[in-house]
């Protein structure tokens, strides 16, 4: 070995290391542990290879091999997602932002970055007369409250819960509630929606409720 400070620095106490190959007999897969100085810890014949004989100033090379791909990704798990959609959750007619129990079917564990896009819509409706429903967006940790719990949770989709009102009794409005929330990879979360009528003779609902979530990676 004339000049180690071409090779990456690996030593046995952190568990690094890399491939080595002739690169006149490049079937034998040299796996180098641990450099000190000019001396180089090597297994010989890595990976069922098998050794071979290297004549005196055979030049090597850096190689990457079948187990070093087999190593790429391990200690940090894939991003995952999910598409949900809910049942019809039951009305409310009540005028403070009461839970519609969504969280046990919209769960979501992050695997990697923790970073989640969250894309929630549907349509809101009132049953016997106009009026404004209050809607927004909660998430949390835990145990996911029952419909008509008290509100709950963290915000998402806005800095403030939206108000809408149908144009008609019969026709529902469409709401969505996006974004993108920095959460905890291995964490489990619950997702719902907070809900209030205007008036409480007449109960607001949801509908067709659809929800995505996606980790995006860093």
């Amino acid at each position: 070995m004339l000049d180690a400070s071409l090779l990456p620095a690996v030593t046995t106490a952190n568990g690094t290391y890399f491939h080595l190959a002739d690169t006149v007999l490049p079937a034998e897969k040299i796996k180098v542990t641990n450099i000190s100085g000019l001396t180089l810890t090597v297994t010989r014949g890595d990976e069922s290879t098998t050794p071979v004989s290297h004549g005196q100033g055979a030049t090597y090379g850096l190689v990457i091999t079948a187990g070093d791909f087999a190593k790429f990704g391990q200690g940090q798990a894939l991003a995952t997602s999910q598409g949900l959609h809910p049942a019809n959750p039951s009305a409310t007619s009540s005028v403070s932002l009461v839970m519609m129990g969504l969280g046990a079917t919209l769960a979501f564990t992050p695997a990697s970055t923790g970073i989640v896009l969250v894309s929630m819509s549907g349509t809101a409706q009132i049953a016997t007369g106009v009026q404004t429903i209050t809607l927004g967006g909660r998430y949390g940790t835990g145990t996911a409250p029952v419909n008509g719990a008290a509100a709950s949770g963290s915000r998402f989709g806005a800095s403030a819960d939206q108000s809408l009102k149908p144009a008609a009794v019969a026709s529902g409005v469409a709401w969505a509630l996006t974004d993108v929330l920095s959460l905890v990879a291995g964490t489990a979360y619950w997702f719902d929606i907070a809900l209030a009528t205007g008036n409480a003779s007449d109960a607001a609902s949801l509908q067709t409720i659809g929800c995505s979530l996606v980790e995006l990676l860093a």
